[in-house]
């Protein structure tokens, strides 16, 4: 067995050390010669992806056509930022283009991380288009560094999903306990934006006006656009309730005796 360290390669019980991880890769990379044998099955047993069908303008906003309307503009050049709960499966439904990154800290499970997560990588990297799905739970905990970003002016684009509450917590275990009060969120921005800000805060409940929250967002490059999107409690993934119902099925297990 080789095992290679960020500073020290061991192979048989004999150890090389001063060999930094990233010339180690570098070096193997050279080495060996790639085998698509396993990408030419997997292209064999995919199962072929439904059809989508734009919902009506004026249907009431649901989690799908959230997402149909969201993958078109994530580019190469887009880093996805999804908030812990929900928007990992959300995310995990667009179906990245080659070059596009996906930011996701599942299972560290601590909410509120990608706001101000979303803030530090559009400052670090201004050139890409950061998107963040974050959920309104969440966004209560770190809402204020929306501010930093209209301060900086940078272009982040916000979905946030207004499911009125912690939705993932109530596919693991429903309780009084899961419930928030609601916030103006998009009304926020002007709060935010004072008396200088570029902000722009939308709301959506259908279809169409998503669609027009989507164009003034990516028009606005003078400062973030929150996209408040008014969903269902219960409008979510099946890969979400299945999650949910395995994380209750392991809470719910006896101690180990000691």
């Amino acid at each position: 067995m080789l095992t290679a360290d960020p500073d020290r390669v061991r192979l048989d019980g004999h150890g090389f050390g001063r060999i930094h991880l990233r010339d180690f890769l570098s070096a193997l990379a050279r080495k060996v010669e790639k085998r698509d044998a396993t990408m030419v099955e997997y292209r064999r047993i995919r199962p072929e992806l439904p059809p989508e069908i734009p919902a009506a303008p004026d249907a009431k906003l649901m989690r799908a056509e959230i997402v149909r309307q969201l993958r078109p503009i994530v580019s190469v050049d887009t880093t996805v930022i999804a908030e812990t709960g929900g928007s990992w499966f959300n995310g995990m439904k667009l179906r990245l283009p080659g070059g596009a990154r996906f930011e996701v800290e599942m299972q560290w499970g601590s909410i509120g991380w990608s706001v101000p997560a979303a803030f530090g990588y559009a400052v670090a990297a201004p050139e890409r288009r950061v998107i963040l799905l974050v959920g309104d739970g969440s966004f209560q905990l770190t809402a204020q560094e929306v501010a930093q970003m209209i301060r900086r002016k940078l272009p982040v684009i916000i979905f946030l999903m207004n499911n009125h509450g912690y939705t993932i917590e109530v596919e693991i275990h429903d309780g009084p306990y899961n419930n928030i009060k609601s916030w103006d969120n998009a009304g926020l921005i002007d709060a935010f934006n004072a008396e200088d800000g570029h902000g722009r805060g939308l709301r959506a409940t259908t279809g169409g006006e998503l669609a027009k929250a989507i164009e003034v967002a990516l028009a606005n490059r003078e400062g973030p656009t929150l996209i408040e999107c008014v969903i269902d409690r219960d409008d979510c993934t099946s890969d979400l309730i299945s999650w949910g119902r395995l994380v209750a099925t392991a809470n719910a297990r006896p101690p180990r005796p000691q």
